[in-house]
């Protein structure tokens, strides 16, 4: 008896080849978008991290936005003071270097410091010169063309949410 065709393991084996090889060849994006989706997810982290100290300490705690290309999250309503990294037991600032190289930051806050009192509501403002938001504020992180995600801090609520 001759019969043609394929049998089920051959057939089985050929979609397990062609489902490897898809996985190997599909783009994996662009890594300029790549690049800005992860500091806009590491800040928007570092965000709610200063709103979790505040509350737990009962006092203000924030991001100060240093230049384009760093952040500090403070500690005790002082935004020279950086608050401990829980990662690195050191001063908690952070660069726009290694895998963050290339993107850079801006901000529509006054001062560019955010602070979060011990209710997680957002204030801006340098030290002593301190206003509750009046409206939204955004951060903008950028990584080339095209490459933007924006971080909302809503007035009152101190949601933080990324776009």
């Amino acid at each position: 008896m001759n019969r043609q065709g394929f049998t089920l393991i051959e057939l089985v084996l050929l979609i397990l080849i062609l489902a490897i090889l898809a996985a190997v060849l599909y783009p994996k994006g662009d890594i300029n978008t790549i690049r800005a989706a992860t500091v806009a997810r590491k800040l928007l982290s570092d965000l709610r991290y200063a709103q979790q100290l505040a509350n737990a300490t009962q006092t203000r705690h924030g991001v100060n936005f240093n230049s384009s290309t760093q952040y500090t999250v403070f500690k005790n309503n002082d935004s020279g003071v950086p608050a401990t990294d829980p990662m690195k037991s050191g001063n908690y600032v952070v660069n726009m270097t290694g895998d963050f190289a290339g993107a850079t930051l801006s901000n529509t806050l006054t001062g560019g410091i955010v602070r979060f009192d011990s209710l997680g509501i957002p204030y801006e403002g340098a030290n002593g010169s301190q206003a509750a938001l009046a409206a939204a504020r955004t951060i903008t992180v950028s990584a080339g063309a095209g490459a933007i995600k924006t971080i909302t801090i809503e007035p009152n609520t101190g949601q933080v949410w990324m776009n």
